[in-house]
């Protein structure tokens, strides 16, 4: 009778905490180019040394840092998961990345932006790839099972024109 209480009182957690951790993926999922000609650099400088820029598309208590990437040995230090993902060619182009990460009181999160430059109309897409961890405890005796949940989730921001 004792056994078939506990059963009933701690399966929907340990049926919950099963299936929130199998949500999502675990791995960064980049959807979209992100080269930038390579005679860009200066002009990229400027836009982005302005922080304001950066941060305005970005909720209030985002920090973060921008990366200009050169070569591929400085993207596989920064994203050792991604290095397959990006096709660059380094002497032509440049990789422009922000890794960014907010604190609130409900969860963490860590976002990935990365820039896509268009040659044709000298516009670049701001996308964010963000992964919120969740844990889930389960009480049992004065210990804490906890189980790591990540959801991910795409967000497409504006466009803006290049001055």
């Amino acid at each position: 009778m004792k056994k078939a209480i506990f059963v009933i009182l701690f399966l929907p957690f340990l049926l919950l905490g099963y299936t929130g951790c199998n949500s999502g993926s675990s791995d960064w999922e980049l959807v979209e180019g992100v080269v930038l000609p390579a005679e860009t650099n200066e002009l990229l400088n400027t836009i982005f040394s302005d922080q304001n820029t950066l941060k305005k598309h970005l909720p209030d208590n985002a920090q973060g840092k921008l990366y200009i990437i050169n070569t591929e040995e400085e993207l596989k230090g920064l994203i050792p998961s991604c290095q397959e993902t990006f096709d660059v060619d380094f002497e032509k182009y440049t990789l422009l990345l922000a890794v960014v990460s907010t604190q609130s009181l409900s969860d963490e999160v860590n976002a990935l932006l990365y820039y896509c430059f268009d040659e044709n109309s000298y516009k670049y897409q701001i996308a964010v790839k963000k992964a919120e961890e969740a844990y889930l405890g389960l009480g049992f005796w004065g210990f804490w099972i906890v189980a790591p949940c990540k959801i991910t989730d795409n967000v497409s921001l504006e466009i803006i024109e290049v001055p």
